[in-house]
């Protein structure tokens, strides 16, 4: 579970994808969500509480992964992910 995950970066991101790929991905390019395994990654975060600019947090790749993961709001303002 990585909680806060608005306060990222694409380095970050990077480095979460590579520790949660398949053990059978031979690529050497970063892993894309198709490359995981199932379930690995759990990702919290709020992109209105992005206060660490400073120390080179990016909302830009929350809003990304959201994005990217086929995340759906909820009735509560958070985010239910899925991989699909």
């Amino acid at each position: 579970m990585i909680d806060k995950f608005q306060d990222n970066n694409s380095l970050q991101w990077d480095f979460l994808f590579l520790i949660s790929e398949k053990a059978e991905n031979k690529s050497t390019q970063i892993p894309t969500k198709n490359d995981l395994y199932p379930n690995k990654l759990f990702f919290v975060g709020d992109d209105k509480q992005s206060i660490y600019l400073f120390r080179g947090a990016d909302v830009s790749v929350f809003n990304k992964l959201k994005s990217d993961m086929n995340c759906e709001n909820t009735r509560n303002k958070q985010h239910a992910c899925t991989r699909r």
